[in-house]
Protein backbone atom coordinates (compact mmCIF):
# COMPACT_ATOMS: atom_id res chain seq x y z
CA UNK A 1 0.00 0.00 0.00
CA UNK A 2 0.76 3.49 -0.28
CA UNK A 3 2.73 6.22 2.21
CA UNK A 4 0.21 9.13 2.66
CA UNK A 5 1.44 12.60 3.56
CA UNK A 6 -1.57 14.52 4.93
CA UNK A 7 -1.58 18.23 5.30
CA UNK A 8 -4.71 19.79 7.18
CA UNK A 9 -5.51 23.11 7.99
CA UNK A 10 -5.29 24.00 11.42
CA UNK A 11 -7.35 27.42 11.91
CA UNK A 12 -10.74 26.32 13.79
CA UNK A 13 -11.86 22.41 13.25
CA UNK A 14 -14.09 22.21 10.08
CA UNK A 15 -11.26 20.70 8.00
CA UNK A 16 -9.73 18.33 10.70
CA UNK A 17 -13.43 17.18 10.76
CA UNK A 18 -13.83 16.12 7.41
CA UNK A 19 -10.06 15.29 6.87
CA UNK A 20 -10.67 12.18 9.73
CA UNK A 21 -13.38 10.60 7.56
CA UNK A 22 -10.70 10.23 4.70
CA UNK A 23 -7.73 9.49 6.96
CA UNK A 24 -9.92 6.44 8.53
CA UNK A 25 -11.01 5.62 5.14
CA UNK A 26 -7.46 5.32 3.39
CA UNK A 27 -5.77 3.58 7.03
CA UNK A 28 -9.09 1.62 6.42
CA UNK A 29 -7.67 0.43 2.81
CA UNK A 30 -4.10 -0.74 4.18
CA UNK A 31 -2.51 2.82 3.48
CA UNK A 32 0.04 4.43 6.20
CA UNK A 33 -0.63 7.83 6.72
CA UNK A 34 1.03 10.57 8.52
CA UNK A 35 -1.11 13.95 9.11
CA UNK A 36 0.53 17.29 9.37
CA UNK A 37 -1.23 20.58 11.00
CA UNK A 38 -1.18 23.16 13.57
CA UNK A 39 -3.03 24.86 16.26
CA UNK A 40 -6.58 23.49 16.81
CA UNK A 41 -6.27 21.21 13.95
CA UNK A 42 -3.72 19.28 15.45
CA UNK A 43 -5.84 19.22 18.68
CA UNK A 44 -8.23 17.86 17.09
CA UNK A 45 -6.57 15.14 15.23
CA UNK A 46 -4.38 14.02 18.48
CA UNK A 47 -5.13 10.88 19.41
CA UNK A 48 -7.05 9.20 16.55
CA UNK A 49 -4.26 9.36 14.13
CA UNK A 50 -0.39 9.83 13.62
CA UNK A 51 -0.31 13.95 13.38
CA UNK A 52 2.88 15.50 13.83
CA UNK A 53 2.73 19.55 14.85
CA UNK A 54 3.95 21.73 12.56
CA UNK A 55 4.69 25.64 11.98
CA UNK A 56 1.13 27.62 10.60
CA UNK A 57 -0.46 30.99 10.64
CA UNK A 58 -3.45 32.15 12.84
CA UNK A 59 -6.26 34.42 12.08
CA UNK A 60 -6.85 36.84 14.71
CA UNK A 61 -10.59 37.46 15.15
CA UNK A 62 -12.77 40.19 16.82
CA UNK A 63 -16.76 39.46 16.90
CA UNK A 64 -16.54 36.45 14.31
CA UNK A 65 -14.34 38.67 12.07
CA UNK A 66 -10.87 38.53 10.88
CA UNK A 67 -8.88 41.56 11.77
CA UNK A 68 -6.24 42.07 9.25
CA UNK A 69 -4.04 43.93 11.30
CA UNK A 70 -3.97 41.89 14.48
CA UNK A 71 -3.62 39.21 11.92
CA UNK A 72 -0.79 40.31 10.03
CA UNK A 73 1.15 41.88 13.65
CA UNK A 74 0.52 37.80 15.52
CA UNK A 75 1.93 36.57 12.59
CA UNK A 76 4.88 38.82 12.02
CA UNK A 77 6.26 37.83 14.97
CA UNK A 78 6.23 34.28 13.94
CA UNK A 79 8.98 35.25 10.51
CA UNK A 80 12.01 34.01 12.50
CA UNK A 81 10.50 30.33 13.06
Amino acid sequence: MANILYGVAGEGSGHAARAIEVIRHLIGRGHKVVVLSHDRGFSYLEGSCDVRTIFGLQLAYKEQKIQYRKTLLKNITKIPE
